[in-house]
């Protein structure tokens, strides 16, 4: 089974300048919208034809011990910890550090936890919804991937003391997104996948500054290439979850390009798309 979505890709700034997104007031962007309407595979029961390491995004079942989603103090104090245990689980990690857009919430080894007031990263609503706050983020509808490699060494200099900075980065480390349904399934503007078998980096990868108040980060944003693979799993749960790979030291331009779309089959009164995401590095070494 497939569906369609009508994607925005990127045409970079027709002067040559850098693509840049700025957030500080009204978002403002200096590319042009390149929309294309594309065949988008539905992978439920063939999930596990698409891994990490091959197309760079894996599904799993896993139910969440915390379910309520509602005070970020307790996400904090329940769903991190158990969703820092699970990703060394399913993943191999020795250690995990979770972040989000450009800030730290925790650095987490054997011993030591350390809270960081940044909210967690809960999606409810549509694109284009008055209620976009950090927050209750509305979906991300422009196809992109979450880092550049540049942007990712930063990241784990930015937060890291030097020597335990350069352990990790000397060693195989990747940057993820670990994303799943809040609530009820997600049926409203569902999360696209591109297996990066089918992108070709050195074409197809626009690297975009995102400028905050405080800081700015560097991801891609993608130029159309009509060879790309796109994939969903309908109807995802809250028992469901993703990874989705953002950078990788070992296999350098394996990331998945992602976006919300639009889903034509999608009934006209289904509750607004509810999502959780997470962002963490993981460190594949000694402890």
């Amino acid at each position: 089974m497939s569906t369609t979505g009508r994607l925005r890709y990127t045409l970079p700034p027709p002067d040559g300048s850098k693509a840049h997104i700025d957030l500080r007031v009204d978002p403002s962007q200096n590319w042009l919208d390149d929309f294309h309407t594309v065949q988008i595979k539905d992978v439920r029961g063939r999930e596990d034809h698409y891994t990490l390491d091959t197309a760079g995004c894996q599904y799993y079942r896993h139910p969440a011990k915390y379910t309520t989603f509602l005070n970020d103090e307790e996400i904090k104090d329940e769903y991190y910890p158990e969703s820092m245990e699970l990703i060394k689980r399913l993943t191999g990690a020795t250690r995990v550090i979770i972040y989000t857009y450009g800030r730290l919430i925790i650095l987490a080894t054997q011993s030591d936890l350390f809270m960081y007031g940044i909210p967690p990263v809960i999606r409810r609503g549509r694109p284009a919804s008055s209620d976009d706050t950090v927050k209750h983020k509305t979906p991300a509808r422009l196809v992109h991937a979450d880092q550049t490699m540049a942007d990712a060494h930063a990241i784990v200099r930015r937060y890291l003391s030097p020597s335990d900075a350069e352990t990790i980065i000397q060693g195989r480390f990747q940057t993820i997104s670990f994303w799943r349904p809040i609530s009820y399934p997600v049926v409203d503007w569902p999360l696209a996948l591109c297996d990066f078998r089918s992108i070709n980096a050195e074409r197809d990868l626009v690297a975009m500054s995102v400028i905050h108040h405080d800081h700015e980060d560097e991801s891609y944003c993608a130029k159309y290439n009509p060879e790309h693979q796109w994939i969903y799993k309908s109807a995802m749960e809250p028992e469901d979850l993703l990874i989705i790979k953002t950078f990788d030291s070992v296999q350098g331009g394996s990331v998945a390009l992602h976006t919300a779309f639009q889903d034509p089959m999608t009934p006209e009164d289904a509750p607004y798309r509810q999502s959780i995401e997470l962002r963490a590095i993981l460190y594949f070494g000694e402890n």
